[in-house]
């Protein structure tokens, strides 16, 4: 199943809806051909209290995605 990341990114917004710094999704490259991704959420103000809910690694960008659109399902996040 392959998710746009818009759309990855508006589930994980609507799941915590009401913390009080808006949840994101965060992708990163880690060098060596390893890509990270995470659902982060925050429940402080100002982008403090983060708190890592999912996260993934691998070997591509999209499998990485694809392995934490897996994870998020998991725990209830509906993804489209």
């Amino acid at each position: 199943m392959t998710v746009s990341l818009t759309k990855l990114t508006e589930a994980i917004a609507e799941k915590w809806k009401g913390d009080p710094s808006h949840a994101s999704l965060v992708l990163s490259s880690l060098g060596g051909g390893q890509y990270y991704a995470a659902a982060v959420r925050y429940t402080e103000r100002y982008g403090e209290g983060k708190k890592v809910v999912c996260n993934a690694k691998g070997s591509t960008l999209a499998s990485t995605v694809g392995v934490l659109v897996e994870k998020l399902k998991e725990e209830g996040i509906a993804i489209e």
